[in-house]
């Protein structure tokens, strides 16, 4: 196995910003000195709280306006997401018809059977 080497550290470095809480960077994952440096993080969606199994009063909860915003891109279509229609021939058939093709130039009319006549 290949050892790793880290590679040097980033100053000015920001968490990046999730529109969902389940992509959302942890205040654990976050060093202390960071957070304290930058409370602005948390409220603008970089980081998120803990939660209960960190010691925290309550789970996060996701941004009511993320949800909002999908909840009408489904309304918008009559609360189905609109289905894509394949086309009709697809690269089977094509290749079927092109296989077939092929076979026609090489037999003529005596057809596939007289091929393998012994």
């Amino acid at each position: 196995m290949k050892a790793r080497k880290l590679g040097p550290p980033l100053e000015n470095a920001v968490p990046p910003k999730a529109r969902t809480l389940r992509n959302r960077i942890r205040k654990w994952q976050v060093k202390a000195e960071l957070l304290e440096e930058n409370p602005h993080w948390e409220s603008s969606g970089h980081v998120a709280t803990n939660g209960i199994a960190w010691g925290d009063e309550e789970d996060p909860v996701d941004d009511e306006k993320v949800v909002d915003e999908k909840k009408r891109k489904a309304e918008g279509s009559g609360g189905q997401i609109k289905k894509r229609r394949r086309p009709a021939a697809t690269k089977g058939k094509i290749q079927r018809v092109e296989a077939e093709q092929t076979l026609q130039k090489l037999v003529g009319d005596e057809g596939v059977e007289t091929l393998f006549d012994n």
